[in-house]
């Protein structure tokens, strides 16, 4: 992991919008692979997003790969991401929602909903999907880095830091480490190290943020 570097100011919108554009791409990725998102995947459309993205980061992040390795077909990513989340004797090896690595799945389902309602964000469960499945919190992350120029903007720096505090960067290095030991192809191991990397990079950009907002409110 590499650190984080202050840069020149730009405007709001252009430093939230890299930020919510990989939130979104990484969203993506943790779908179940169907025809489009393998051809995205397959045509390095998704990755040159990624890739862009982050370099276009307010802040200076290493992703530790060169590049994505993609499956030789979809069968083969259908096959491992269904292996990897979905199925298993006594449930998935790496599950992806949060609640199956925290002690207790449906407190933490109602935290994750309190920062959704608290934003008027209404979850639409979408494939079967949780509150607390990683695709729906990044997804979370991306809105809100969005509205990072809204007119109360530390309130929205704070509930993106305290969201990855309390929620992503909790439990993704778990997911990491099972992905890792149990993935048969690379693509779902570099997914989750990228994804791992950029929320912790995250949060430590928005800890700096936050600190110089309130420095200057008590200047």
């Amino acid at each position: 992991m590499t650190g984080i570097h202050s840069e020149a100011p730009t405007s709001r919108p252009d430093r939230a919008a890299p930020r919510a554009k990989a939130y979104g791409l990484l969203a993506a990725a943790f779908r179940y692979p169907d025809e489009e998102l393998f051809s995205s995947l397959a045509s390095g459309a998704e990755q040159r997003g990624l890739f862009a993205a982050v370099e276009a980061l307010p802040y200076s992040l290493s992703l530790g790969v060169a590049s994505l390795p993609i499956p030789s077909n979809l069968e083969a990513a259908q096959v491992e991401y269904t292996r990897l989340f979905d199925i298993g004797t006594y449930g998935p090896p790496c599950p992806l929602s949060e609640g199956h690595h925290r002690v207790d799945r449906l407190q933490v389902m109602e935290e994750v909903m309190r920062f959704f309602d608290y934003f008027g964000l209404r979850f639409q469960p979408d494939a079967g999907l949780f509150p607390d499945h990683l695709s729906v919190e990044l997804e979370f992350m991306k809105v809100m880095a969005g509205a990072e120029a809204s007119a109360d903007q530390e309130s929205t720096m704070r509930a993106q830091h305290d969201f990855l505090e309390r929620h992503l960067c909790t439990w993704l290095p778990q997911l990491q480490e099972a992905v890792s030991r149990h993935a048969e192809m690379p693509l779902y191991p570099a997914l989750t190290d990228i994804a791992l990397r950029f929320v912790e990079g995250d949060r430590g950009y928005l800890a700096g943020k936050l600190r110089r907002v309130w420095s200057e409110e008590r200047q």
